[in-house]
């Protein structure tokens, strides 16, 4: 799409980009045939989405705002909360938005594993953003308890000891 971008982020096989806009307007596009696949209105008008960055799982896309933080009076970002916003791949909505009390007009955002990124400031600070879904991921309930399977494994393996030990003892009493 025809607009104005800071910059642009892409899924882990590299097939879709995600390009927010400083309208505040953020498209995925496919790479592997330059189709629009769909849009989204964040809902703030020049919002300035600075930067982006995927998540490692591929399930959020996470936009630094850029005017979020205050100004002095020369236009120049001064220290006051910056943040970033999610959005949901799956749904492509817009979902929870982050404060950062020590980064003042978030610009960059980078992982540097599954699931803690650096988000930096205007002004050189920085600060460690920890993606909630996929650092506390959820395991699926299964239906089994795996602690009454522990205590049934260890009484069958201490029958089977105690039954070993009964067989030793006969035999020897035996000779």
């Amino acid at each position: 799409p025809v607009g104005s971008y800071y910059n642009a982020c892409f899924n882990s096989d590299m097939t879709k980009m995600y390009a927010p806009e400083t309208d505040g307007t953020l498209y995925e596009v496919s790479l592997l045939d330059g189709s629009l696949l769909r849009s989204l209105d964040l809902g703030v008008a020049d919002s300035n989405t600075y930067n982006c960055a995927v998540a490692p799982d591929d399930k959020t896309v996470f936009l630094t705002d850029y005017n979020e933080g205050t100004q002095d009076a020369g236009g120049d970002p001064v220290t006051a909360p910056g943040a970033i916003h999610a959005v949901d791949l799956a749904t492509f909505e817009l979902g929870t938005s982050y404060s950062f009390d020590a980064v003042a007009h978030t610009v960059t955002m980078n992982f540097f594993n599954s699931c803690s990124a650096y988000v930096g400031g205007y002004r050189g600070n920085a600060q460690v953003f920890d993606d909630p879904s996929s650092c506390n991921p959820s395991l699926p309930n299964t239906g089994v308890d795996t602690g009454a399977d522990a205590a049934i494994g260890g009484l069958a393996a201490s029958a089977i000891a105690f039954g070993a030990v009964i067989v030793l003892v006969y035999r020897r009493r035996a000779y």
